[in-house]
């Protein structure tokens, strides 16, 4: 994560962040749901651009990303680079949850989905938006 050099007070909070001394850490709590997601509910997630800056920015975006939902719902680890020819015919192992919709805008996503067993919905997400950050800044 790149923290622009903004000056901290020492031993201040500041939403997910806080310094103490002269160091800027981040709070390790900030992602973690307090109501957990319920298996067989649909939720509705979505994810934007830093500063509402573009995340995808042409037809190979879009197509990298819907690849990325179908081997991020998997139970098994993959290496995109090392995936070739036949993609929709890999096994995959066991999926995380079921896509109900998903949209894609040119500055954020969304996704309606099911989780299948407790705590997917969050596996898939880690998988989804660490697979594609990785693409993307590359």
């Amino acid at each position: 994560m790149c923290v622009p050099r903004t000056f901290y007070p020492p031993n201040t909070e500041y939403g997910g962040l806080a310094s103490v001394g002269s160091k800027l850490i981040i709070k390790r709590d900030m992602s973690i749901r307090k109501t957990p997601f319920v298996a067989g509910e649909f939720y509705h997630i979505y994810n934007r651009g830093n500063s509402k800056q573009k995340i995808f920015h042409d037809k190979k975006d879009y197509e990298r990303f819907v690849k990325l939902l179908y081997f991020s719902n998997s139970n098994k680890s993959f290496e995109f680079r090392n995936i070739a020819g036949k993609l929709f015919e890999l096994n995959r192992g066991k999926i995380l949850v079921s896509i109900g919709a998903y949209c894609l805008m040119p500055n954020h996503f969304h996704i309606l989905v099911s989780q299948k067993e407790n705590g997917s919905i969050s596996k898939f997400m880690q998988k989804l938006t660490t697979a594609y950050s990785m693409y993307y800044n590359t």
